[in-house]
C-alpha cells in the first residue's frame, strides 16, 4: 500500500520512488523544504531483530563514512508506527535502471562510474567496511548522471567477522553479484566486493548478467562456473577490456585486482590504445602533408628567395593536445640555389603530444609543502631526439575532489627507461590565482608512473589542470624538461579553513 500523502514524523511523503520486500523509499520533503528520500521499514519487519538491525547499519554506515561517492545520510529514527532513515535524493535514480532503459552503456561512462564507485570502495575497505551487496540498484546517480553514489550498507560488515551465511545457514546478499567466498560462508575482505565490481562492469557493459537462473542455479555457477566472456557478447569491447573484467570475476580471491581503483585504472588504460588511433592518422596526415609540400617546393623552389641564399625551417610540434607550431626562418649565403628543410621528429599519443623540448615555462622546484617557488630551466636549446609520450591515466578529467578525499592516487604511463637523472614531477596549475600560485608542484621528483598527493598541499581551490612532466637535473635544480604530458582538469573543494 502506497503512502504517498501521508505524514511520517517531521516528512511529507510525496511520491514513492522504489519498493522492496524489505522497504520501501518515497520522494519526502521536510519541515524546511529541503527533499530527501525517505526509506521505511516495512511494519511487517519491526519485530524481527535481525532485519532492523540490518536497517540501522544501514543508516549508522552513511553517518560513519563521509565521501564524496557515498550517499550522505541526513536523518534516521522512528515516527508513527515505522523505522526511517532520511538521505540525500539522488534525481538520476539506480544505475540499474538506467541500464534497464539503455540496454547498456558505452566504456566510457562505464569507466567513469567504475572510478567514482571504486573510490568509495575503497574508502570504506579502508576503514575494515565490506559492502557485501553492491550491485547496480544500490549505485545512485545525479541527475544529469555525471556522479555516482554508493548507497545501501545494510549487510555491510567488518573485515574478519564470520558471515551471516556461515552462521545462520542462510545466504544474505544478491545471488547474482554475490562472490563465491561470501557463497559458502568463508570469511570476507575487500576482494569480495571487487568480485561484485566486476559483476557490475559486465552488466553496464553488456546489459546481461553472468549467470541468470533460479536463485540455486545461480549460486552453484558463482562458485563453479567461468562465465561467457565479454567479446563473445559484444565485438566492439576491447580485448583488454575483457581481461581486466575476466581478473575481477575470479574464482580464487587472490587472483583478482587488489583494489577497486585498481580496476578502474586498468579501464581507463585500455580505452588508452582507441584514442592513440585517431592522434596516429591525424600524424599520419600531417606527414604526408608535409612531404607534399617538400616536393613541391623541390620542384618549383620557394618564391622570393634568390639563388644566392637559402633558408632554414624549424618546425616545432609543442606538448599539447592537438599539434601546433612555431617557425622560425634564418637566411644563410650559400652556394646551393635549392632551399632546404629540416623537420624535429614528434611522437603523439591518446592524451597528450610530446617533444623533448627544453621550454621557458616557469618550472617548479622540488621543495615539498608550499609549492609556490618557481625555478625557470637552464636551457631553451631544442634537442632533436625523440621521447617516448607521457599519458594520464588517472584522475580523468572533471574529477570533483572533496575534503574527505584528498588523498588521491595519481597515474600516468611512459614507455621509456628512466636515466639517473631523470625524474617525474606532477604539476597543478590554475588560472585563477595570483601569478606566484598559478603554477605548483608540491609533491617534488620521484622514479615511480605515479604518486599518491594530498591535495591539502595546495593553495587555493576550484578548477585545477593536472600534468606530469619528465625532468633532466640533480639536487633539485632542473636542466631539461625532457617531455610533457597533456593537461587534465579536476576540482579541488579546497583545505578545511
Amino acid at each position: 500500500m502506497s503512502l504517498e500523502g501521508r505524514r511520517i514524523g517531521r516528512y511529507i511523503l510525496e511520491k514513492q520512488l522504489d519498493s522492496g520486500p524489505v522497504s520501501a523509499v518515497y520522494l519526502a520533503r521536510d519541515d524546511k523544504g529541503r527533499h530527501v528520500a525517505l526509506k521505511l521499514l516495512h511494519r511487517h519487519h519491526n519485530y524481527d531483530t535481525q532485519t532492523v538491525a540490518r536497517f540501522w547499519r544501514d543508516a549508522q554506515a552513511g553517518i560513519q563514512l563521509q565521501h564524496d561517492h557515498i550517499i550522505p545520510v541526513y536523518d534516521h529514527g522512528t515516527a508513527d508506527g515505522y523505522y526511517y532513515i532520511a538521505t540525500h535524493y539522488a534525481e538520476g535514480g539506480s544505475l540499474d535502471r538506467v541500464i534497464q532503459q539503455r540496454g547498456k552503456l558505452d566504456l566510457t561512462t562505464t569507466t567513469r562510474i567504475v572510478h567514482q564507485i571504486g573510490a568509495a570502495l575503497d574508502y570504506a575497505h579502508n576503514r575494515n567496511v565490506i559492502h557485501r551487496d553492491l550491485k547496480p540498484s544500490n549505485i545512485l546517480l545525479s541527475a544529469d548522471h555525471k556522479i555516482a553514489y554508493l548507497a545501501d550498507f545494510g549487510i555491510a560488515q567488518l573485515t574478519g567477522q564470520q558471515t551471516r551465511t556461515q552462521r545462520f545457514g542462510t545466504v544474505v546478499g544478491t545471488p547474482e553479484f554475490m562472490s563465491p567466498e561470501q557463497i559458502k560462508g568463508e570469511n570476507l575482505d575487500r576482494r569480495s566486493d571487487i568480485y561484485s565490481l566486476g559483476v557490475t562492469i559486465y552488466n553496464m557493459l553488456t546489459g546481461k548478467l553472468p549467470f541468470v537462473g533460479e536463485p540455486v542455479t545461480v549460486l552453484f555457477n558463482q562458485v563453479s562456473t567461468v562465465p561467457t566472456s565479454l567479446r563473445k557478447l559484444d565485438k566492439s569491447i576491447p580485448t583488454k577490456v575483457e581481461r581486466i573484467v575476466a581478473r575481477t570475476l575470479a574464482k580464487n580471491p587472490a587472483q583478482r585486482p587488489a583494489t577497486a581503483s585498481d580496476v578502474a585504472t586498468g579501464l581507463a588504460t585500455a580505452m588508452e590504445p582507441q584514442r592513440r588511433t585517431m592522434w596516429v592518422w591525424l600524424l599520419i596526415l600531417i606527414l604526408a602533408s608535409t612531404l607534399l609540400g617538400v616536393a613541391i617546393l623541390n620542384r618549383d623552389g620557394i618564391p622570393g628567395i634568390s639563388g644566392a641564399e637559402s633558408i632554414i625551417v624549424t618546425r616545432l610540434v609543442t606538448a599539447t593536445p592537438v599539434a601546433t607550431s612555431t617557425i622560425a626562418t634564418t637566411r644563410q649565403p650559400t652556394s646551393t640555389v635549392a632551399a632546404s628543410l629540416r623537420f624535429t621528429a614528434t611522437t603523439e599519443s591518446a592524451t597528450d603530444t610530446a617533444t623533448r623540448v627544453a621550454t621557458p615555462t616557469p618550472t617548479p622546484n622540488n621543495t615539498a609543502g608550499g609549492g609556490t617557488v618557481i625555478v625557470a630551466p637552464t636551457t631553451s636549446e631544442p634537442t632533436n631526439v625523440t621521447v617516448p609520450p607521457i599519458s594520464l591515466i588517472y584522475p580523468l578529467p572533471g574529477l570533483r575532489i572533496g575534503r574527505t578525499q584528498a588523498v588521491q592516487k595519481f597515474t600516468w604511463a611512459w614507455d621509456g627507461e628512466l636515466a639517473d637523472d631523470q625524474s617525474f614531477e606532477v604539476r597543478f596549475y590554475n588560472p585563477s590565482l595570483s601569478l606566484d600560485l598559478q603554477h605548483q608542484a608540491p609533491h617534488g621528483w620521484g622514479k615511480e608512473t605515479w604518486r599518491e598527493i594530498d591535495m591539502n598541499w595546495l593553495k587555493g581551490s576550484g578548477t585545477f589542470e593536472w600534468y606530469v612532466v619528465l625532468i633532466r637535473g640533480t639536487h633539485g635544480n632542473v636542466e631539461e624538461i625532457m617531455t610533457e604530458s597533456g593537461h587534465r582538469t579536476l576540482s579541488w573543494e579546497g583545505a578545511q579553513q
